[in-house]
């Protein structure tokens, strides 16, 4: 398991400083989620939520060609919009070059974008840390922030709704990951899971 103090030598050296600010807002809202939901998961949540926005800063033609290089499937909808894949290209760099192996973080950062359908509590701990960071304001974080702390996957639910929201309002393609999400915690809300 890599240490928190090596994923923050990883972000000094490769992210510009207000990645970095964001990242580390990430990782102690994740810790406080993992506090109250995951007690054991607390190291990795920290390690997820540091490392989440790896390649967040890198061009879309360097995400682009980083995932052609390692045979990435894309959606027609991510070749537009690179942004979408900037997790699951930052776990390939980190596991090649960093050596980053917990099958568990990598999913987390790989998933903390668009959301998919049988996220793990740890997947849905960064989804919903990224969205709700203290740094975040927004029309609806306060709502967000709010169902997170009744259940993860009511936080889910709201996040889903808030952005396939945003995505229809802006007239742009919305990922299937993000309505299986959607659908999937509209159903556990409705049978009273966590």
């Amino acid at each position: 398991m890599m240490t928190e103090e090596r994923a923050l030598e990883i972000l000094a050296a490769n992210v510009p400083p207000e990645l970095m600010e964001h990242s580390i807002r990430v990782a102690e809202t994740a810790v406080e989620l993992a506090v109250r939901f995951a007690p054991e998961s607390v190291g990795k949540a920290r390690v997820a939520g540091l490392l989440h926005d790896f390649c967040r800063g890198w061009s879309d033609d360097a995400l682009l060609k980083t995932a052609e290089k390692i045979g990435l499937p894309m959606s027609p909808n991510a070749r537009k919009h690179p942004v979408l894949i900037h997790g699951s290209v930052a776990v390939a760099v980190l596991r090649e070059k960093f050596g980053l192996d917990d099958e568990d973080v990598l999913a987390a950062i790989t998933h903390h974008t668009v959301g998919k359908a049988g996220m793990s509590v740890l997947e849905k701990m960064i989804y919903l840390s990224d969205g709700a960071e203290a740094g975040r304001d927004y029309p609806g974080v306060e709502e967000l922030r709010a169902a997170m702390r009744v259940s993860l996957d009511e936080g889910c639910l709201v996040a889903a709704r808030l952005t396939l929201r945003f995505l229809v309002e802006k007239g742009v393609p919305i990922e299937v990951g993000l309505i299986d999400m959607h659908n999937e915690c509209l159903e556990s809300a409705r049978g009273g899971t966590a």
